[in-house]
């Protein structure tokens, strides 16, 4: 089970009744107020999580380290993205407020 809070996600197992913290934005984006919105896992086991007003983060699924790291600078229109999507083909749908976006990882 995911839980996510300001700039982090959690991992919590059931059968351990344990946490596990998988990511964390940067020190010097942790005083804002950015909360992981949604998720989403691709076919390549990338676990993409969004954050509005950062970006879209991709997280490798065995170990969690960081892979992917998409916003405005690179190639997100926007950092305002949320509702993450998967669609049959393997694309990851999200809303942002430049419209709907598409990635296929």
């Amino acid at each position: 089970m995911l839980i996510s809070m300001q700039t982090q996600v959690w991992m919590y197992d059931i059968e351990l009744d344990e946490l596990e913290l998988i990511h964390e934005l940067p020190a010097d984006k942790r005083s804002l107020f950015i909360y992981p919105d949604s998720w989403q896992v691709d076919a390549f086991n990338t676990l993409w999580i969004a954050y509005p007003g950062y970006g879209l983060v991709g997280l490798n699924l065995e170990d969690y380290q960081e892979k992917y790291f998409y916003n405005k600078d690179n190639i997100l229109p926007t950092n305002s993205i949320y509702g993450l999507q998967r669609d049959k083909v393997g694309n990851i749908w999200m809303s942002s407020h430049s419209g709907l976006l598409r990635l296929y990882p």
